[in-house]
């Protein structure tokens, strides 16, 4: 007979209760009643990058940070620093709960819905993001979906398109970060008198 092994989790009453979930470094939560402080964006970049879209389904490892920095650079390059900056942290739930797919969604109901809106609510707020999202978000987010699923997935065209191991991502989401907050820090100057043109 195999005896129980007692590690962390399981000599730690605080870490048995319900809705617990253990993080790096022994850092806990209740996901019955998150704190968004707990994490930074340093920890969202870490744990998105890690994570992989479509549960793993692509013919390359494909994961949620690249997808996010893809969308941010591309609403920054149309001009929309604000829908930039909320693409980052449109997926940053995922880093709490992880994924599911839209069927197991389905199948399990709307409570896993409820719980993954309530902890984006409470992340977006912490930091000062829009939710519910712009519209132009989920518009972005079922582009890039279309794109991915038929380039990475059906067609199998992976060589076509680089795919960032996680730490590329961490780095690229990172820099995508800050490059938004810098894009944020320029604000437009009112023309001065016509003797201050440069002409």
């Amino acid at each position: 007979m195999i005896q129980k092994l007692d590690g962390y989790h399981n000599t730690n009453p605080e870490l048995m209760e319900s809705g617990v979930i253990i993080t790096d470094g022994g850092r806990h939560f209740n996901i019955n009643d998150f704190d968004p402080s707990i994490f930074t964006i340093d920890d969202y970049a870490r744990k998105l990058s890690r994570l992989n879209r479509y549960i793993g389904d692509t013919f390359h490892p494909y994961n949620v940070a690249q997808h996010t920095v893809i969308g941010a650079q591309t609403f920054l390059l149309m001009g929309l620093v604000s829908e930039a900056e909320e693409f980052m942290w449109h997926d940053c739930s995922e880093g709490v709960t992880n994924d599911l797919s839209p069927i197991l969604k389905k199948m399990v109901g709307p409570r896993f819905k409820e719980i993954e809106n309530e902890i984006s609510r409470r992340i977006c707020e912490h930091n000062n993001i829009p939710f519910p999202h712009t519209p132009m978000i989920k518009e972005m987010d079922n582009n890039l979906a279309s794109f991915e699923i038929s380039i990475l997935i059906h067609a199998g065209k992976a060589e076509l398109y680089e795919c960032w191991d996680h730490e590329k991502s961490y780095n690229k989401f990172m820099e995508m970060y800050q490059i938004i907050q810098q894009m944020k820090s320029y604000k437009p100057k009112p023309p001065g008198p016509v003797d201050d043109l440069p002409f």
